[in-house]
């Protein structure tokens, strides 16, 4: 519960708050959002980030998750593709994808 009169709760999902990923800022100073753990997001963080649920790391540690846009994506290291940045490059040799002899469609909505 959280407010100066502690009348307000915190968000819930999955029957725990938070949803058990993360922790409420609770208390009488508190502003009962939630503080999601590693990899989990959303208001009561109950959605997993894109990766984590398969490889343990969010965009499954080929990329970067960026929430500066409306629309929170995986921005995929360079040779990595797919939602959750999980896909490399055919014939990657170092950074050049292709064996060297062309170009991939990479970044999180390439193929």
């Amino acid at each position: 519960f959280f407010g100066f009169d502690c009348s307000g709760q915190c968000p819930y999902g999955f029957g725990k708050v938070c949803s058990g990923n993360g922790s409420c800022d609770d208390g009488s100073l508190g502003t009962g959002a939630c503080r999601c753990s590693y990899g989990y997001g959303g208001v009561d963080c109950s959605l997993p980030l894109p990766g984590i649920t398969s490889t343990g790391k969010v965009c499954s540690g080929n990329g970067v998750y960026v929430t500066t846009t409306s629309t929170p994506y995986c921005q995929c290291n360079a040779t990595y593709y797919g939602l959750d940045c999980s896909h490399q490059c055919p014939g990657t040799v170092g950074t050049l994808p292709c064996s060297g002899n062309g170009t991939c469609s990479d970044g999180s909505d390439g193929n």
